[in-house]
């Protein structure tokens, strides 16, 4: 077969679910530029403050994707008249999203000095705005119009850089960036309003059934969210945002890895559910080890390239005032995009094959056991200890994730295996 026939089999399999792919990509280089603007402005206690709340944010993603996003995505498999209306998903968001918003911005007032009210009430806003837009474009993916939610990236992410360069010249680094996301937000989900079209329906997505459909997943988003941003809460608590912001810049560089793979992970989640559902076993553990393998090597070959060009990098992209966090980049450099590859592998294989406890057991024991050394870490000196408190997080997840994924590989095996041999065995039975 020639490649270009391999490469027509291959579209019309994927249909416009490569658009998943690329939305993923559209809203990732949106924020890394978004960071990049922020982060050259040159205040770093600002831009270390706006770090923190950006975790905030994040945790309010992660509670409203794991309470919306699954009723949504539930919603593509009922008719037309049962399918709640995307009004509905915003309403529930909204209900869910603005007491939590507004507890997280009294915490951050009365914890960080350098933030004044209309800091906390612009981050409500942010975050109002982004859960509407979150559940906008979860519902696009639930209907299967990638294309539309790749749009509504692609327009929020033109805007949310655009805002920051504007805003970034007439005022500090917090209220840019929230200024940023709030306008770029809006556009994005007037976008993603537009091209749902099916405001008519007449089912309603109450709180009770939103609660009743994500109570299984909130526990993992909130552990995902403690492990991805508690060294941030910590900075942030001990007034050490200098470093907070020298953190984030770190990230900045390595997070389009850990981004991408999130949206492959999504991409593939439906081909490791069809297989479970099909009791494909050894096909599941033979998927997610070629993946393991392929996401791990290309973490490996990114953060090999970083580490070795760490100093032009970070001087041409972020700018000479973090100069003191070279040494750090280098030192997370190869591991932490390793581990995060792993963990985000292991973690759709898991979700995919419908043992999500797996997921849960290795968060809370990684937890256990990367918190305290990241604690430790945080207590010593040097621009280093924010970046080796976040390895040692990271790196707790990937080695504990990786023995279940073994265990797991192994069990599956030997299930196939022993249900190959059962039905050999039938027949003879029979006769």
């Amino acid at each position: 077969m020639s490649a270009a026939a391999r490469l027509r089999r291959l579209g019309a399999k994927l249909g416009n679910g490569h658009f998943a792919v690329a939305d993923q990509l559209a809203m990732v280089g949106g924020n890394f530029l978004m960071n990049l603007t922020l982060a050259r402005a040159g205040d770093l206690e600002a831009f270390g403050s706006f770090s923190v709340l950006y975790a905030l944010l994040v945790l309010v993603n992660a509670g409203q994707s794991a309470l919306i996003g699954e009723p949504l995505a539930l919603s593509r498999e009922l008719d037309a008249q049962q399918r709640p209306r995307a009004l509905d998903g915003q309403r529930a968001s909204l209900q869910i999203v603005l007491p939590f918003s507004a507890l997280l911005a009294v915490h951050a007032f009365a914890t960080m000095p350098g933030l004044g009210l209309f800091h906390a009430l612009l981050f409500v806003l942010a975050c109002t705005a982004c859960s509407a837009y979150w559940s906008s474009k979860g519902r696009l993916h639930a209907l299967g119009k990638h294309r539309s939610a790749f749009n509504a990236s692609l327009s929020g992410g033109v805007v949310v850089v655009a805002t920051a360069l504007l805003a970034i010249t007439r005022t500090d680094a917090v209220t840019a960036g929230l200024v940023a996301i709030v306008v770029s937000s809006l556009c994005g989900l007037a976008v993603a309003l537009h091209a749902d079209g099916e405001r008519r329906a007449h089912a309603s997505l109450s709180l009770r059934g939103v609660a009743e459909l994500g109570k299984a997943g909130l526990p993992i988003a909130l552990l995902v969210w403690i492990a991805n941003n508690i060294v941030f809460l910590m900075l942030g608590q001990a007034q050490r945002l200098d470093d907070a912001a020298g953190l984030r810049a770190i990230l900045t560089l390595l997070l389009p890895v850990n981004q991408v793979m999130i949206g492959c992970s999504a991409f593939v989640l439906p081909q490791l559910a069809a297989m479970s559902r099909a009791g494909e076993q050894a096909r599941i553990a033979a998927f997610s080890g070629r993946a393991l393998a392929v996401s791990v090597g290309a973490a490996l070959v990114f953060g090999v390239a970083t580490c070795l060009a760490a100093g032009p990098v970070s001087r041409l992209v972020l700018g000479p005032q973090f100069d003191p966090y070279i040494q750090a980049l280098r030192l997370v450099a190869i591991a932490l995009p390793a581990s995060w590859a792993c963990v985000i592998v292991v973690r759709a294989h898991f979700q995919g094959g419908r043992r999500p406890r797996f997921v849960l057991f290795g968060y809370v024991s990684a937890l256990v056991l990367g918190v305290p050394v990241a604690a430790w870490a945080l207590h010593q000196d040097g621009a280093w200890a924010a970046a080796a408190a976040t390895l040692a997080i990271h790196g707790s997840l990937a080695v504990v994730l990786f023995g279940l994924f073994v265990f797991d590989v192994r069990a599956r095996r030997h299930a196939d295996a022993h249900a190959r041999t059962s039905e050999i065995a039938r027949p003879e039975e029979t006769t």
